[in-house]
Protein backbone atom coordinates (compact mmCIF):
# COMPACT_ATOMS: atom_id res chain seq x y z
CA UNK A 1 0.00 0.00 0.00
CA UNK A 2 3.09 2.32 -0.27
CA UNK A 3 2.86 3.64 3.50
CA UNK A 4 4.73 6.72 3.71
CA UNK A 5 4.09 8.33 0.46
CA UNK A 6 3.17 11.24 2.42
CA UNK A 7 4.97 12.11 5.78
CA UNK A 8 4.40 15.57 8.14
CA UNK A 9 5.84 16.59 11.25
CA UNK A 10 4.39 18.46 14.55
CA UNK A 11 7.06 20.10 16.22
CA UNK A 12 4.69 20.93 19.28
CA UNK A 13 4.38 17.08 20.24
CA UNK A 14 6.96 15.43 17.95
CA UNK A 15 4.43 13.55 16.53
CA UNK A 16 3.96 12.67 13.00
CA UNK A 17 1.55 11.81 10.07
CA UNK A 18 2.00 9.60 7.75
CA UNK A 19 -0.57 8.74 4.52
CA UNK A 20 -0.52 6.11 2.07
CA UNK A 21 -3.10 7.28 -0.93
CA UNK A 22 -3.08 3.65 -2.22
CA UNK A 23 -4.43 1.86 0.58
CA UNK A 24 -7.48 -0.14 -0.82
CA UNK A 25 -10.44 -1.81 1.16
CA UNK A 26 -12.31 -4.63 -0.25
CA UNK A 27 -15.79 -4.93 -0.97
CA UNK A 28 -17.12 -7.66 -2.62
CA UNK A 29 -14.97 -8.82 -5.48
CA UNK A 30 -14.01 -5.07 -5.79
CA UNK A 31 -10.69 -3.25 -3.91
CA UNK A 32 -11.47 0.86 -3.40
CA UNK A 33 -8.21 2.27 -3.17
CA UNK A 34 -9.26 5.56 -0.34
CA UNK A 35 -6.11 5.78 1.43
CA UNK A 36 -5.65 6.28 4.62
CA UNK A 37 -3.40 8.30 7.45
CA UNK A 38 -1.75 7.20 10.35
CA UNK A 39 -0.74 9.61 12.86
CA UNK A 40 2.11 8.65 15.52
CA UNK A 41 3.66 9.77 18.78
CA UNK A 42 7.41 10.29 19.37
CA UNK A 43 7.71 6.25 20.23
CA UNK A 44 6.35 5.41 17.23
CA UNK A 45 2.82 4.20 18.77
CA UNK A 46 0.21 4.69 16.40
CA UNK A 47 -2.62 7.05 18.26
CA UNK A 48 -5.09 7.32 15.55
CA UNK A 49 -6.26 6.43 12.04
CA UNK A 50 -8.06 8.50 9.13
CA UNK A 51 -9.72 7.46 6.17
CA UNK A 52 -11.80 10.46 5.37
CA UNK A 53 -12.79 8.55 1.77
CA UNK A 54 -13.52 5.59 3.58
CA UNK A 55 -17.53 4.60 2.97
CA UNK A 56 -19.37 1.50 4.31
CA UNK A 57 -19.37 -1.56 1.82
CA UNK A 58 -22.89 -2.22 0.09
CA UNK A 59 -22.23 -6.08 1.15
CA UNK A 60 -22.63 -4.61 4.78
CA UNK A 61 -24.91 -7.17 5.60
CA UNK A 62 -26.38 -9.43 8.60
CA UNK A 63 -27.70 -12.88 6.96
CA UNK A 64 -29.75 -15.15 8.92
CA UNK A 65 -30.69 -18.35 7.59
CA UNK A 66 -33.80 -19.80 8.75
CA UNK A 67 -33.45 -23.43 7.72
CA UNK A 68 -36.58 -25.85 7.81
CA UNK A 69 -35.03 -29.09 9.78
CA UNK A 70 -38.20 -30.93 10.63
CA UNK A 71 -39.08 -34.79 9.45
CA UNK A 72 -40.57 -33.36 5.80
CA UNK A 73 -37.85 -32.57 4.54
CA UNK A 74 -36.11 -35.03 2.37
CA UNK A 75 -33.05 -36.06 1.36
CA UNK A 76 -31.04 -33.86 3.99
CA UNK A 77 -27.92 -33.95 1.78
CA UNK A 78 -29.79 -31.94 -0.97
CA UNK A 79 -30.70 -29.39 1.65
CA UNK A 80 -27.22 -29.22 3.09
CA UNK A 81 -25.90 -29.16 -1.13
CA UNK A 82 -28.02 -26.17 -1.51
CA UNK A 83 -27.46 -24.30 1.32
CA UNK A 84 -23.24 -24.02 0.34
CA UNK A 85 -23.97 -23.34 -2.83
CA UNK A 86 -25.85 -20.56 -1.54
CA UNK A 87 -23.05 -19.61 1.17
CA UNK A 88 -20.48 -19.17 -1.50
CA UNK A 89 -21.84 -16.54 -3.33
CA UNK A 90 -21.62 -14.47 0.11
CA UNK A 91 -18.94 -12.29 0.24
CA UNK A 92 -18.20 -13.19 3.90
CA UNK A 93 -15.60 -11.02 6.46
CA UNK A 94 -14.78 -8.00 8.51
CA UNK A 95 -16.89 -5.00 7.44
CA UNK A 96 -18.81 -6.83 4.98
CA UNK A 97 -20.96 -10.11 5.19
CA UNK A 98 -21.60 -12.33 8.45
CA UNK A 99 -23.84 -14.96 8.52
CA UNK A 100 -25.94 -17.00 10.95
CA UNK A 101 -28.41 -19.82 10.56
CA UNK A 102 -31.16 -21.54 12.66
CA UNK A 103 -32.64 -24.92 12.66
CA UNK A 104 -36.13 -25.01 12.92
CA UNK A 105 -39.01 -28.14 13.53
CA UNK A 106 -40.78 -28.43 16.41
CA UNK A 107 -38.62 -26.08 18.11
CA UNK A 108 -35.72 -23.72 17.62
CA UNK A 109 -31.70 -24.30 17.58
CA UNK A 110 -28.88 -21.56 16.84
CA UNK A 111 -26.40 -23.43 14.49
CA UNK A 112 -24.16 -20.72 14.31
CA UNK A 113 -24.21 -16.60 14.96
CA UNK A 114 -23.70 -14.20 12.94
CA UNK A 115 -19.97 -13.45 12.99
CA UNK A 116 -19.21 -16.30 14.99
CA UNK A 117 -17.11 -17.40 11.21
CA UNK A 118 -15.21 -14.71 9.66
CA UNK A 119 -14.27 -16.32 6.62
CA UNK A 120 -16.35 -17.83 3.76
CA UNK A 121 -14.10 -21.29 3.93
CA UNK A 122 -15.45 -21.18 7.86
CA UNK A 123 -18.62 -20.56 7.33
CA UNK A 124 -18.85 -23.13 4.49
CA UNK A 125 -16.65 -25.83 7.17
CA UNK A 126 -19.51 -24.94 10.07
CA UNK A 127 -23.04 -25.28 7.26
CA UNK A 128 -21.39 -28.94 5.85
CA UNK A 129 -21.34 -30.00 9.60
CA UNK A 130 -25.12 -29.02 10.08
CA UNK A 131 -27.32 -32.10 10.91
CA UNK A 132 -30.73 -32.35 10.42
CA UNK A 133 -32.73 -32.17 13.95
CA UNK A 134 -36.16 -33.77 13.09
CA UNK A 135 -39.18 -32.76 14.73
CA UNK A 136 -42.75 -33.70 14.08
CA UNK A 137 -44.18 -30.44 13.30
CA UNK A 138 -43.18 -27.48 11.58
CA UNK A 139 -43.09 -24.06 13.11
CA UNK A 140 -42.26 -21.65 10.33
CA UNK A 141 -43.58 -18.79 12.21
CA UNK A 142 -41.63 -19.43 15.23
CA UNK A 143 -38.60 -19.87 13.32
CA UNK A 144 -39.13 -16.70 11.90
CA UNK A 145 -40.06 -14.85 15.20
CA UNK A 146 -36.54 -16.43 16.71
CA UNK A 147 -34.89 -15.04 13.77
CA UNK A 148 -36.30 -11.51 14.30
CA UNK A 149 -35.85 -11.47 18.37
CA UNK A 150 -32.77 -13.67 18.77
CA UNK A 151 -30.62 -14.51 16.39
CA UNK A 152 -29.91 -10.63 14.69
CA UNK A 153 -29.06 -10.03 18.68
CA UNK A 154 -26.23 -12.36 18.51
CA UNK A 155 -23.61 -10.92 16.92
CA UNK A 156 -25.45 -8.13 14.86
CA UNK A 157 -23.94 -5.00 13.77
CA UNK A 158 -25.54 -1.68 14.18
CA UNK A 159 -26.32 -0.29 10.80
CA UNK A 160 -25.76 -3.61 8.83
CA UNK A 161 -28.89 -4.46 6.44
CA UNK A 162 -30.49 -7.23 7.73
CA UNK A 163 -31.66 -10.01 5.67
CA UNK A 164 -33.84 -13.45 6.12
CA UNK A 165 -33.20 -16.60 4.27
CA UNK A 166 -36.36 -19.08 5.46
CA UNK A 167 -35.54 -22.24 3.84
CA UNK A 168 -38.84 -24.37 3.95
CA UNK A 169 -41.17 -26.81 2.40
CA UNK A 170 -43.92 -24.21 3.15
CA UNK A 171 -45.60 -27.00 5.39
CA UNK A 172 -46.20 -25.70 8.57
CA UNK A 173 -48.17 -26.12 11.90
CA UNK A 174 -48.49 -22.45 12.88
CA UNK A 175 -49.68 -20.97 9.35
CA UNK A 176 -51.87 -18.82 11.27
CA UNK A 177 -49.24 -16.55 13.14
CA UNK A 178 -47.17 -16.45 9.68
CA UNK A 179 -48.46 -12.65 8.62
CA UNK A 180 -47.90 -11.48 12.15
CA UNK A 181 -44.05 -12.38 12.20
CA UNK A 182 -43.66 -11.29 8.69
CA UNK A 183 -44.78 -8.11 9.29
CA UNK A 184 -43.46 -7.50 12.67
CA UNK A 185 -40.06 -8.31 10.56
CA UNK A 186 -40.94 -5.68 8.25
CA UNK A 187 -41.47 -3.25 10.92
CA UNK A 188 -38.00 -4.02 11.66
CA UNK A 189 -36.35 -3.60 8.30
CA UNK A 190 -35.59 -6.81 7.97
CA UNK A 191 -35.43 -7.54 4.34
CA UNK A 192 -37.17 -11.53 3.71
CA UNK A 193 -36.16 -14.04 0.97
CA UNK A 194 -38.41 -17.50 1.33
CA UNK A 195 -36.98 -20.24 -0.89
CA UNK A 196 -39.29 -23.86 -1.42
CA UNK A 197 -37.70 -26.96 -1.23
CA UNK A 198 -40.50 -28.73 -1.91
CA UNK A 199 -40.82 -30.39 -5.35
CA UNK A 200 -44.54 -30.43 -5.67
CA UNK A 201 -44.87 -26.82 -4.42
CA UNK A 202 -48.13 -27.40 -2.89
CA UNK A 203 -47.63 -24.89 -0.13
CA UNK A 204 -46.38 -22.52 -1.71
CA UNK A 205 -49.01 -19.87 -0.37
CA UNK A 206 -47.49 -19.81 2.71
CA UNK A 207 -44.09 -19.19 0.46
CA UNK A 208 -45.77 -16.08 -1.06
CA UNK A 209 -46.45 -14.68 2.33
CA UNK A 210 -42.94 -14.64 3.57
CA UNK A 211 -41.44 -13.70 0.17
CA UNK A 212 -43.72 -10.98 -2.15
CA UNK A 213 -44.97 -9.47 1.42
CA UNK A 214 -41.47 -8.61 2.27
CA UNK A 215 -41.05 -7.32 -1.75
CA UNK A 216 -43.88 -5.07 -0.91
CA UNK A 217 -42.45 -3.19 2.17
Amino acid sequence: MRLGMTLTSNSKDNSFVTCGPLWSHECGSSLYSTGICTKANRNFKLTQTIAPALQRCETFMDIVIVLDGSNSIYPWYEVQNFIMNILQKFYIGPGQTQVGVIQYGSTVVHEFSLGEYQTTEDVLDAAKNIDQRGGEETRTALGISVARLEAFQRGGRPGAQKVMIVITDGESHDSPQMMEVVNQSKKENITMYAIAVSPTFIFRAEIRIIHYSSLRS
